[in-house]
Order: C-alpha cells, then sequence, then structure tokens
C-alpha cells in the first residue's frame, strides 16, 4: 500500500516524499534534528541580539512581532487550505488541480502580505507609535511579507512530503541566520535585528524555489480562491486562538509594565518556542499523510 500511494503520488511535479519503514524513520529524525537546530539557532541570535541591545529596543521587537503573529489573519486561511487540499489532490491522483492550489495559494499569499507590509511602513514613515518604533516598522515592512512567503514555501514542500528539503532549509536558516543577522544587529541594532531575518528569509525562499524545481503560472481563474479559504479559514482561526493564548502574556506586560519590561520577557517567549519543538515536528509529518491517505481512499479510519 504504501508503494503505491509514492507511486500515484509521484504523477504530481515536486512530490518525492518517501512514506514507508526505514525512509519514512529517516526522514522523521532528520526533520526532527533540523527543526531542532533551526530553534537552537534563533534562541541564541535572538539571546545574542538582547544582550548587544537595551531592553526597551528589545521589547519594542517582541511587541512588532505580536504584528507578524496575528497578521496571519489577513491569508484568510488560504495557505492552510493549501497544505490541507494539496495532499488530498495528489491522493486522489488529481496532480493539476494541486498545482492550480499551490499557484492560487501562491499569489495571494504574496499580494496579502506585500499588502501588509506596505500598510506597516506607511505607518511607520507617518509616524504613528512612538519614535522608537519608527525604523522597526520600516523594516518590519520587508520581514512581514518575507516571513509569510518562507513559511508559504516550507508549506508548499510539506504539502508534497518533500521533508528531505524542508529538513535542508531548515539547516541553512539556522546557519545564514546568525551570519546574516548579527552584523547588521551590531551596526543597525533592533532595526538590523529585523532587517537581517528578512533578508535570511529571502535567501531561503530563493534556494527552495531552484533547488525544487518549482514552477509558479498565474492562475487562469480565482475560482478556487474561495473553495480555500473556507477549507482553511477554520483552521487557520484555530492557530490564531492559540496564538493569542501563547501571546497574551506579553501584551499584558506591554500595557502593565512597559516595553523595558517586555524586553527582559525575552527569555520566556523563547523557551515557549522551544517547547513546541516536538509537537510541531509530530504534527507537521503527520498532518500531510492524513490528507493524502483520506484522498486516496475516501475513508476517514485510513
Amino acid at each position: 500500500m504504501a508503494r503505491t500511494m509514492l507511486q500515484r503520488a509521484q504523477g504530481g511535479t515536486l512530490f518525492r516524499g518517501k512514506v514507508a519503514g526505514r525512509e519514512l524513520t529517516g526522514e522523521f529524525l532528520l526533520f526532527a534534528l533540523s527543526t531542532g537546530v533551526f530553534q537552537a539557532s534563533r534562541f541564541g541570535t535572538f539571546i545574542v541580539a538582547a544582550k548587544w541591545t537595551s531592553p526597551d529596543e528589545f521589547g519594542v521587537w517582541n511587541a512588532l512581532q505580536l504584528v507578524i503573529l496575528y497578521g496571519v489573519v489577513t491569508m484568510i486561511g488560504v495557505p492552510n487550505g493549501m497544505i490541507r487540499q494539496v495532499p488530498f489532490l495528489l491522493g486522489k491522483g488529481e496532480s493539476s488541480a494541486a498545482a492550480r492550489v499551490e499557484d492560487t495559494s501562491f499569489w495571494f499569499t504574496l499580494l496579502a502580505s506585500l499588502s501588509v507590509g506596505v500598510i506597516v511602513g506607511g505607518a511607520g514613515l507617518a509616524g504613528i507609535g512612538a519614535e522608537s518604533y519608527r525604523m522597526p516598522m520600516l523594516t518590519l515592512s520587508a520581514l512581514f511579507p518575507a516571513w509569510h512567503m518562507y513559511q508559504y514555501f516550507q508549506a508548499r514542500l510539506r504539502s508534497r512530503l518533500r521533508f528531505n528539503l524542508v529538513s535542508a532549509q531548515q539547516f541553512l536558516f539556522a546557519g545564514l541566520l546568525p551570519v546574516v543577522t548579527l552584523p547588521l544587529v551590531a551596526v543597525w541594532r533592533i532595526p538590523g535585528f529585523i532587517a537581517g531575518q528578512a533578508l535570511t528569509a529571502v535567501l531561503l525562499i530563493l534556494f527552495v524555489y531552484v533547488k525544487a524545481g518549482m514552477r509558479i503560472h498565474w492562475p487562469k481563474e480565482w475560482t478556487g480562491l474561495r473553495n480555500l479559504a473556507q477549507i482553511g479559514f477554520p483552521i487557520m482561526l484555530a492557530g490564531l486562538v492559540y496564538s493569542l493564548l501563547i501571546s497574551v502574556d506579553r501584551i499584558l506586560v506591554l500595557n502593565v509594565l512597559g516595553t523595558e519590561a517586555l524586553g527582559l520577557y525575552t527569555l520566556p517567549i523563547l523557551c515557549i518556542t522551544a517547547l513546541n519543538l516536538l509537537p510541531a515536528v509530530v504534527s507537521q509529518q503527520m498532518y500531510p499523510r492524513m490528507a493524502f491517505r483520506y484522498g486516496e481512499t475516501q475513508d476517514m479510519r485510513a
């Protein structure tokens, strides 16, 4: 059965995931290792950046992170729908339909994230908020679309079970992040910290696009967008509520104790991310495989 699944799935471009036996175990362990290295690199880079800047400056970053976290609502669940639909359609043997879903999701995510970036950058130029937020907001206008497009490409790889390439992406991110970001922090402090993350994400996007041999086309019709939103919006909403639950503490710290205290709160925020490591590794591996199996068999038990 596993061999049949793989042979059917490979009818679609970019689907190279191995689903059986030792290959699945090796792929799982490699993905787990790369995720751990990725999180360790982020943890170390963030700690060094916090040390090189003041608590007040890093508090500004922790506050602006909420824009990235909650800004996912502007995607109205379309990328979430893609992660569900692509493996489902490949399981049914409908590789052309899966490719159309990917194209629609790509362009919508790009346009939505760029729109938010323009709004954030405009707010920074207009001087909305405290002076200390102006330059960080301008650099955040680049990070927002860069990060969400990075997430899109990673989701696209996961939906086709290309976890070996996802692992390579994460290993490269772990190596590039401190190399690219910390020199910018030394020169430009928090704006440099944000710009470094944006540049790292863009470099990894280019790597995945070239390495995976992806082809992106302008959708001939956008009729599938509504279906993607209907499928993905409840999934996105559940994730958004969870994000609210694990980030409401920084909102309270910011409002009650101020920006400096939020900067000092960096370590607990990073620890929360680390605690999510194992559940994330398991769910990201299993979810697209479940969707593929359901598409293949139309059997919820399977």
